[in-house]
């Protein structure tokens, strides 16, 4: 997938920060204190308008505004097996975690094992929000053919 389309895979739904601002809590005189109504207070941020202060008379304002949020994160494990110096190539590729899935449009778990001195080749790609599994390969990695560098 090219960096511009991750990018905008990733902040479609990737990392993602849910609903903001809980909106105007406290308006009050900057100088003396004094509470003033929300309503005013709403009605001062909306058109720029701040009437004087009933107690000092001044127009300063500090305005006291509560947001919050939620932080919704994907993460996934990877762990290799290599032998000693020397040999290249990895014994052991374990792969589990989010995935992100192009077709649904948001992460899924993804499962992979893959072991070379077993011949095996285990991947389960599932959906975690319906439980639905959308992919499962189990076979020996000698006939998993079609794939990766082999598509080249």
């Amino acid at each position: 997938m090219p960096r511009r389309e991750r990018a905008d895979a990733a902040s479609a739904v990737g990392p993602t920060l849910g609903p903001v601002a809980d909106g105007l809590q406290h308006y009050a005189c900057t100088t003396c204190g004094y509470d003033f109504p929300l309503d005013v207070g709403e009605a001062a941020l909306r058109n720029g308008d701040n009437p004087p202060c009933p107690n000092c008379g001044k127009s300063l304002r500090t305005a006291f505004v509560q947001f919050s949020t939620t932080l919704t994160t994907a993460v996934s494990m990877k762990a290799v097996g290599r032998r000693a110096r020397g040999v290249r190539r990895r014994f052991l590729d374990l792969r589990a975690g989010a995935s992100w899935n192009r077709d649904r449009q948001r992460y899924v778990d993804r499962v992979m094992n893959v072991d070379r001195d077993a011949d095996t080749y285990d991947e389960v790609v599932a959906d975690p929000e319906t439980g639905e599994v959308i992919h499962e390969c189990h076979e020996p990695l000698s006939e998993h053919r079609g794939h990766g560098k082999d598509v080249r």
